[in-house]
């Protein structure tokens, strides 16, 4: 139910993936949702909060883009 992004389960030679523990997905109620967890907040979807994911969104980590899919 809670998968850990970050560097070395996404991509290990990116160093603008800045923290061990760089966004959290979590599925609540049949919904994926994801939290920023990096120290220098370098995670984007444009929300200031935990925001549910749909299929298709897309994802920055670092310098990195990422489509979200179900």
């Amino acid at each position: 139910n809670e998968v850990m992004l970050n560097r070395d389960n996404t991509d290990p030679k990116n160093k603008t993936i800045t923290s061990h523990e760089q966004a959290c997905l979590t599925l609540n109620n049949g919904a994926w949702c994801i939290e920023d967890k990096s120290e220098y907040k370098t995670t984007f979807v444009q929300a200031s909060r935990k925001t549910e994911l749909q299929s298709g969104d897309l994802i920055l980590l670092g310098d990195q883009m990422y489509r979200f899919e179900l």
